[in-house]
């Protein structure tokens, strides 16, 4: 039994356990830890079964898709997270590429899947390296759009990378 005044009395006074014997609290202690008191906000137990089962899209939710931040707890799973990202990073990048011309500047390629952003004066690599390259990159344009960058499809970029100057351009 919890000493008289202690504040393990006052909650078995809240809750009427003071009358117990001290079987029937270990008992009770034991059963209060099976229902995870106080595990943290994730926890997928059978104890702590989910008001939604199941994500916004619809996907049930396991331990495996589950994403543990507070956030999100109960709304999204990890697959509609990813997706989440992929579609917020093709819009910043359909962003970008509309705001330099949209297509690329040497063969007049459009298709959004080829296209990609040029350093026209080269240094590239070192850019990348200070800024970060993908997303990074693009949110970095997207602060200022600054000059020096164009609209080049992969093969055009590639070409002027390697060789110097695109065969479009010959």
């Amino acid at each position: 039994m919890a000493k008289r005044g202690s504040t393990e009395w006052k909650q078995n006074v809240a809750n009427g356990l003071n009358n117990r014997s001290p079987f029937e609290m270990n008992e009770w202690r034991r059963k209060l830890s099976q229902n995870h008191r106080g595990h943290p906000a994730g926890c997928l137990c059978a104890a702590h079964e989910r008001a939604h089962s199941v994500c916004i899209n619809g996907h049930p939710f396991t331990k495996e898709n589950s994403r543990y931040s507070p956030a999100n707890r109960g709304k999204t799973c990890k697959e509609c997270g990813r997706q989440r990202a992929r579609e917020a990073t093709r819009r910043v990048k359909q962003e970008i590429l509309s705001h330099y011309g949209g297509k690329c500047v040497c063969c007049g390629e459009t298709t959004f899947e080829f296209l990609c952003i040029d350093h026209i004066n080269g240094g590239g690599t070192a850019h990348r390296k200070e800024v970060g390259s993908g997303t990074p990159f693009y949110r970095w344009l997207r602060k200022t759009y600054p000059s020096g960058y164009q609209v080049l499809c992969h093969n055009c970029n590639q070409a002027k990378g390697f060789y110097g100057s695109c065969p479009h351009a010959r």
